[in-house]
């Protein structure tokens, strides 16, 4: 597969240069209640779901008519209807089922069982308009529901069976699996938002029989990528170099990795997904570059079929030959895994940090369109302190970045609250938080 930011943030913030028809039974929404100042709004969707119950370390009340609820950055969200408490998840700016059971796989059995019971709970049997969870329906749930069991356990609950009899739009009974499922996937589609085994991190951390020093890649649920590179360069070929690429992708039907051919940020010349042939139909002789077949052969793994045609063929190589090998899901746990900013800071597009088990990090910002880049290191975490040092590997980024807390201890600390976490930086004499949520 050859071929911020900090510094805007420190800038910026502190680290420079280092409707549906109703029935007699449908809710009268009330107005929000009185928030915080600094209170956030997000929304909960499988269809906007409407009345239903939320509670956050600081605000509870009722979604509103368009599924809206309110939050402060780095708290926890439960939805519920009565006593049916949906399972607890980091709130943020939309909030699916899939969130909930931290997932990206739309057939999971947990997912299938809530969006079911939401459904079916619909006023008017219609998702598509909405979800209106009825204040009748709320009464009436006055027993908990566990919806982490398999789907036939599920759809032959008795307290379920009672209380989608009793409240429930669709004939009384639950709507099918297959029926919810493809609503949430029509959804998720209208929102933009990516689903699939595929979304996540994945790594080749070791040197290979590739000589990849590191080969990573994240796929985000909003359609876009980075791609992270380090390897020996080619005398060959002087137009690829270690660094990063972030641009849009998409997997069509057939499982091909596509990319639309244009990036937001490309730091790693010719190699990355620059080359990929981005029709939906890959037709090998028409086109110069690479198509990529995504498979899951292999727990815990993506398959890459990568296959060369015309200025795609690396040496050696002959048109259409194919090269498979896997990268790994890294760690996704504790500070483990891929964290990304959660508030907006002007002039910031993005901004990353991967924590690796091999006690490496990445980290990547983009600000003002294209000023920014990668960097690789090594980190430690003091378990008393929270204290977070760092040494540099690859500084591909310059001033930015983690440069200047190298050798410069007391002044970086970072602290995970399940997928929260918190980055504290000291720098000449004041103090800037900047909160992150985990990517799974």
């Amino acid at each position: 597969m050859k071929k911020a930011l900090l510094s805007a943030v420190i800038s910026a913030a502190l680290l420079v240069g280092c409707g549906s028809d109703s029935n007699s039974s449908s809710p009268v929404v009330e107005p929000t209640p009185t928030v915080p100042d600094g209170a956030l709004q997000g929304t909960f969707i499988d269809a906007a779901v409407v009345n239903i119950g939320y509670t956050t370390e600081t605000i509870s009340g009722v979604t509103d008519a368009n599924g809206n609820y309110n939050y402060m950055l780095g708290e926890t969200v439960t939805f519920a209807i009565g006593a049916i408490e949906l399972p607890p998840v980091l709130a943020k700016g939309v909030v699916t089922p899939l969130d909930l059971v931290d997932t990206h796989d739309v057939e999971d059995d947990q997912v299938s069982n809530i969006i079911r019971l939401l459904q079916s709970l619909d006023d008017d049997g219609d998702a598509s308009n909405g979800i209106t969870i009825t204040d009748d329906a709320i009464a009436a749930a006055t027993v908990a529901v566990d919806f982490d069991v398999p789907t036939a356990e599920f759809e032959a609950n008795d307290e379920v069976l009672a209380l989608v009899a009793a409240e429930g739009s669709n004939d009384g009974s639950l709507v099918s699996a297959e029926q919810a499922q493809l609503h949430l996937e029509t959804t998720l589609n209208d929102e933009d938002i990516i689903f699939g085994q595929f979304v996540g991190t994945w790594a080749i951390t070791e040197e290979t029989e590739n000589d990849y020093e590191l080969l990573m890649f994240t796929f985000f649920d909003d359609g876009t990528y980075l791609h992270y590179e380090v390897q020996p360069m080619d005398e060959d070929d002087l137009d690829g170099f270690a660094g990063a690429e972030w641009g849009h992708y998409t997997v069509d039907d057939a499982d091909y990795l596509l990319q639309d051919g244009d990036t937001m940020h490309d730091s790693n010349g010719n190699w990355g997904l620059g080359d990929l042939i981005t029709g939906a139909a890959p037709i090998p002789s028409d086109f110069g570059g690479e198509t990529v077949k995504l498979s899951f052969e292999n727990d815990g793994a993506i398959t890459f079929h990568v296959t060369g045609y015309e200025m795609g063929i690396a040496d050696g190589e002959e048109e259409g030959d194919t090269q498979s090998f896997d990268i790994a899901a890294i760690a996704n746990n504790g500070l483990l895994g891929t964290w990304v900013l959660a508030d907006s800071i002007e002039g910031v597009d993005l901004l990353t940090f991967t924590f690796l088990d091999d006690g490496r990090y990445v980290h990547v910002e983009v600000a003002d369109g294209e000023e920014g880049g990668m960097e690789v290191g090594n980190y430690e975490v003091d378990s008393d302190t929270n204290e977070l040092t760092v040494t540099m590997v690859h500084d591909l980024n310059g001033d930015i970045g983690l440069t200047s807390f190298v050798g410069n201890p007391g002044n970086l600390f970072v602290e995970v609250n399940g997928d929260s976490m918190t980055l504290t930086v000291n720098e000449d004499g004041a103090e800037q938080q900047l909160m992150f949520s985990r990517h799974d």
